[in-house]
């Protein structure tokens, strides 16, 4: 009695069909998850960014650097960014000592709210001035 093997390489076009159909699904389900994940993660790192360099101009103020008042500005019109703030020195954005400036970006689609410009006493780092919206 002889015995035949058949050896079949590869898959059927109906097991490719099911696998691609199970990866559609599950692309479906999960892609909502992870894109509200990234802008999570986004806004969170925006947020310690912002809290961080406004710690930053407020420490300077404290110590007097440059024996001057510090501020930040969001959206200065004369950088040419519509999704930035600057770091700055002086007791106002317009009578500041450029030289100092520091310009950060926001990442695409954020935005801050309710003030335009913040700036911290020289000395104390209390708010001296604030430029509501």
């Amino acid at each position: 009695m002889e015995y035949i093997i058949e050896k079949n390489f590869g898959f059927t076009l109906i097991e490719l069909l099911v696998v691609l159909a199970l990866i559609a699904v599950f692309t479906v389900i999960v892609a909502p998850f992870g894109a509200d994940f990234y802008r999570e993660q986004i806004l969170q790192e925006q947020t310690q960014s912002l809290s961080s360099n406004l710690k930053l101009v407020q420490s300077r103020a404290m110590a007097g650097k440059n024996d001057s008042a510090w501020g930040v500005k969001f959206y200065p019109e004369n950088q040419g960014c519509t999704d930035c703030y600057v770091l700055f020195q002086g007791g106002s954005y317009d009578g500041r000592d450029e030289d100092e400036d520091r310009v950060f970006n926001l990442s695409p689609g954020m935005t801050t709210e309710g003030m335009k410009e913040i700036v911290f006493e020289k000395g104390t780092g209390s708010v001296m001035r604030i430029v509501k919206e």
